[in-house]
């Protein structure tokens, strides 16, 4: 089953991904995020904190889910430095793909600085990403991919959708900043699996 094939409009709720003031109220959108068809075998471990060495990306994470209006929940713009999990998906080391989200820029005070995942397009195949749990123990990913998709045409399938074994996506926006929609036109994902 696709984990959030409904979720198709998530990434445009990236509202304020990295955008330099604060946008707009995104438009209302309705998600229906299906419920896990089964109960972990073990405790939920929870993903505190991601790292990618080569881009200098380091940040607690705090679990972020839907909005009121349905939209996808990001740290506010004036956090840039602070990722977000994806708490509805699935915990970074269980089957399927877990989601974090990162700024690509945001506001510390009256200034425009750069946010957590501000060189994620500059990440390649092989390189490393790690993951803490709140056991103590590091996961350690390699990224296999990185696209840079208009928010129009987000592939919310390949990124949200069933997979045979662990992956991870990090998410920011991307592209051309549009002043008018006070938004970034693209999102970058980077696809990773286990190292």
């Amino acid at each position: 089953m696709i984990r959030a094939l409904a979720a198709a409009v998530l990434l445009a709720a990236l509202v304020g991904c990295g955008a330099p003031v604060p946008p707009t109220a995104p438009p209302t959108v309705t998600v229906t995020y299906p419920p896990r068809t089964s109960t972990p075998a073990v405790p939920t471990l929870t993903p505190i904190a991601v790292r990618v060495p080569s881009i200098a990306a380091e940040s607690s994470l705090v679990a972020t889910g839907f909005n009121p209006d349905g939209t996808a929940e990001v740290p506010p713009v004036d956090q840039p430095r602070q990722a977000s999990w994806f708490e509805p998906g699935v915990e970074p080391g269980d089957v399927g793909p877990a989601v974090i989200y990162g700024h690509v820029s945001g506001r510390d005070g009256g200034a425009s600085v750069p946010g957590v995942f501000a060189r994620l397009a500059g990440l390649g195949p092989g390189d490393l990403i790690e993951t803490d749990r709140s056991d103590g123990v590091t996961l350690r990913w390699e990224v296999t991919v990185v696209e840079t998709y208009d928010k129009s045409r987000f592939p919310s399938a390949s990124v949200y959708g069933d997979t045979d074994g662990p992956e991870l996506r990090l998410v920011t926006c991307g592209g051309r900043f549009d002043a008018a929609a006070r938004s970034y036109e693209s999102n970058v994902v980077a696809y990773a699996v286990p190292a």
